[in-house]
């Protein structure tokens, strides 16, 4: 961590695979360096929110029944998402690349329910 903090002007998330990862020990770690949490959508990565940092980063990995997301699912991160921009937090959001373009679709979708549109 300590090398992290050489690059001040930088924004650092990490994304962890394994459960053993999401404990308090590595969140106080992570919360010491300014890293942000990556907080993984999947039915196969295990997911924590826990904000570690004045930013958050959430990746989009595939939803519970495909690539793609059904509404329920984009419904329950635009409600976090609108929690997290009221308590001032920064929110960044990738949608893996797909060959379907399903990443494009739900991007757009999660867009709109968050009223940006």
């Amino acid at each position: 961590m300590e090398l992290l903090q050489t690059y001040p002007q930088q924004q650092f998330t990490l994304e962890f695979r394994h459960t053993s990862w999401l404990i308090p020990q590595v969140y106080k770690l992570l919360e010491s360096a300014g890293v942000a949490l990556c907080l993984p959508v999947s039915p196969t990565v295990p997911l924590d929110v826990c904000l570690t940092a004045p930013w958050t980063y959430i990746r989009m990995h595939s939803g519970q029944w495909d690539v793609g997301y059904s509404d329920e699912e984009l419904s329950t991160w635009a409600e976090r998402i609108r929690l997290f921009l009221t308590q001032g937090i920064n929110v960044y959001v990738y949608f893996n690349n797909d060959p379907n373009g399903y990443a494009i679709r739900d991007a757009q979708r999660l867009y709109i329910l968050l009223g940006c549109c």
